[in-house]
């Protein structure tokens, strides 16, 4: 439920909605032991960070959505 309203917030830009969803995906994910999805709520938290950048140029948005992707072992 979390991922699909934390999308939903993204797709229509309300960034402070989405990441309170997102953040309790990731949550849920770590409370279930499920790195998959772990991952996919991390994934999708960087995303919405790198949003926030391209819309507000924002350099904290940068920083954390490197922090989510790094995770994981993505490269910016």
């Amino acid at each position: 439920m979390c991922q699909s309203l934390g999308k939903v917030y993204l797709c229509l830009q309300h960034y402070r909605d989405a990441l309170i969803y997102q953040k309790k995906h990731v949550e849920h994910a770590k409370d279930a032991d499920d790195l998959i999805e772990q991952q996919r709520a991390s994934t999708q938290l960087g995303r919405t960070y790198h949003d926030m950048f391209l819309s507000y140029g924002d350099q904290n948005s940068v920083r954390n959505a490197k922090k989510y992707w790094r995770c994981f072992g993505f490269r910016w």
